[in-house]
């Protein structure tokens, strides 16, 4: 039996209605994956771009370690504190801060270059003194921290 020419349409339309929704969903996918890669991509260049200031920001804080010690060392203290805090405000427009003060030792933060002895067990893993600044870069470690803890002993 012929079909009448309204279904002959209705079905015309459903067959298109299918096509569409299944080249939707073929485009929802493709914009996923599009999303996806290009998120991929950005993470990718921020990693690079954080690898090559990595480098270049490492040799700022070597000259850091030196304007410390300076501080520490010079006859006139507040002419070298300034210059200090100013370096300071300078490795912060690159968004390089240094690690908060902490008194006890954290091994994903710190390193520990010298020991020192206690019979106190109370201050076993405690910071005795900062040997190098640690600072970071963003939320990420630039610089761990090298430090002098006490360390139990029994007598």
């Amino acid at each position: 039996m012929a079909k009448s020419p309204s279904e002959v349409i209705i079905g015309e339309l459903t067959r298109i209605r299918t096509t569409m929704e299944r080249l939707e969903q073929q485009e929802s996918a493709s914009k996923e994956a599009f999303n996806a890669l290009y998120s991929e991509m950005e993470d990718y260049k921020r990693g690079a771009l954080f690898d090559l200031e990595k480098h270049i920001l490492n040799d700022l804080l070597i000259f850091f370690d030196s304007l410390a010690w300076s501080v520490q060392n010079s006859t006139d203290k507040e002419q070298a504190q300034n210059i200090y805090d100013d370096f300071l405000e300078l490795l912060s427009r690159y968004e390089v801060s240094p690690f908060p003060r902490t008194s006890t030792f954290d091994p994903k933060l710190h390193r520990v270059l010298q020991v020192l002895p206690t019979a106190d067990q109370g201050l076993d893993g405690q910071i005795v003194s900062v040997l190098k600044q640690g600072f970071y870069r963003g939320t990420q470690i630039l610089r761990i921290e090298d430090v002098t803890i006490h360390q139990y002993k029994s007598e």
